[in-house]
């Protein structure tokens, strides 16, 4: 899982830690954001939305309060907080191709990059990719639930 008491910066390069959290799943406090945001459907949107949540965290020393932002002006990587923690960038996250190509982190998707990688037999690369289909499921009969209730809560 993407979260910033897991990224660990040694020498300009930013490493994951706990990647058995990225394979077995969110804790409940992410799970619970990501529930709520009805938009963050894919495994990619998750990762692009996290990302700002650390990025966040970075430039200002904490994690967002809410699960999105108002929009900011004038501090490093504005454009990257406001494509990923906004409602408006919520609601249309970039995937991870096109947050790179954002002026602040122009380049960093090259050179220099640390690349973790780990072989599997084909039933442990199957058991894994049921695992990610069944997160995102999970999560999208949460987010229809939840609004289920915000209809009916609005019809009362």
């Amino acid at each position: 899982m993407l979260a910033a008491g897991n990224v660990l910066i040694s020498g300009g390069v930013a490493r994951l830690s706990a990647i058995e959290d990225g394979v077995c799943g969110f804790d409940g406090r992410t799970l619970h954001l990501l529930e709520s945001l009805r938009k963050v459907k894919t495994l990619e949107h998750h990762d692009v939305y996290l990302f700002g949540r650390v990025f966040h965290h970075m430039v200002f020393g904490a994690e967002p309060t809410t699960t999105t932002i108002h929009p900011v002006e004038g501090v490093y990587g504005a454009e990257i907080l406001n494509a990923t923690l906004t409602e408006e960038g919520v609601a249309a996250l970039p995937t991870v191709d096109a947050l790179l190509k954002l002026p602040s982190l122009e380049g960093a998707g090259s050179g220099g990059a640390v690349v973790g990688s780990m072989k599997s037999s084909g039933s442990v690369s199957e058991t894994l990719a049921a695992l990610a289909t069944s997160r995102v499921t999970r999560i999208k009969e949460a987010q229809a639930i939840l609004g289920r209730h915000r209809r009916e809560l609005k019809k009362a």
